[in-house]
């Protein structure tokens, strides 16, 4: 609509209504063909192997393509860390619940290629994988937040604020070798389960306490996000987020200054 309007004049980064109505029918195209021939395998019986979850995202998206830019090439990761597994593991990778459609048969095909890989069906039941994973793994999402939160090794490859629950920093993942896994998955079982729940209720607590009830969302999905009280709210926090980031740089540099 903003395209037929106008609205989008002289935006650098709108994109025609041919390409548009071409990425469109792309994805109809991906997802009708998932429907119909499904690339995905059936998760082995039980008792399985070892194995790592790699969790896929939506693409193109702001945390994958933006946060996570540098990782952005997601199949070229899960070769990386198909190179890098213990003898004893495999690797499953996951497609997103809301991503049929953004990738091709033959990205499927791709990934189905790396030896020791597994893609699985996004219908899968997340949190078991989580639960029983030696090692949870994403680029940036909130899988391995979750799965931080339960207690199992997760790692991100790029930043994210949710790090403390996280088993290590993020992970490069073409300069991983199989004893750096290994040995990154011991380090984890080696804390307590009390250890692992006082760091993980010491995050949430701060979390909670620097939060404020508002829906940041958008008008499609949630329409209730644009009513004027929420967007006062959301606008007072990022007043009060800009005002205590101005006075901690403050207090650093008088700190600096007297030392």
């Amino acid at each position: 609509m903003a395209l037929l309007t106008g609205a989008e004049k002289g935006n650098p980064a709108a994109q025609s209504l041919l390409r548009r109505v071409r990425s469109r029918g792309k994805r109809i195209y991906n997802r009708l063909a998932c429907r119909f021939a499904p690339p995905f395998e059936p998760l082995p019986r039980p008792p399985r192997r070892p194995f790592i979850l790699y969790l896929l995202h939506v693409q193109p998206e702001a945390s994958v393509d933006v946060f996570g830019s540098y990782h952005s090439d997601q199949i070229d990761n899960a070769v990386a860390l198909a190179r890098s597994l213990p003898a004893n593991c495999d690797l499953y990778v996951k497609e997103h619940p809301s991503g049929l459609g953004c990738r091709s048969r033959a990205e499927y095909r791709r990934m189905k290629a790396i030896p020791g890989a597994l893609l699985i069906d996004p219908a899968t039941d997340s949190f078991a994988l989580l639960r029983e994973a030696r090692l949870v793994v994403s680029v940036t999402g909130t899988s391995s937040y979750e799965a931080g939160l339960l207690g199992t090794p997760a790692v991100t490859l790029a930043p994210m604020f949710f790090q403390p629950v996280l088993a290590a920093p993020p992970l490069e993942p073409k300069s991983l070798m199989p004893r750096k896994l290994e040995e990154l998955i011991s380090r984890y079982a080696a804390r307590s389960d009390e250890e692992k729940r006082a760091v993980a209720e010491a995050f949430l607590a701060a979390l909670l306490a620097s939060s404020f009830p508002a829906a940041a969302s958008d008008p499609i999905s949630n329409p209730a996000c644009m009513d004027p009280e929420n967007l006062r709210t959301i606008c007072s926090a990022i007043e009060q987020l800009g005002e205590a980031r101005t006075g901690a740089q403050f207090r650093a540099t008088q700190e600096e200054c007297a030392t």
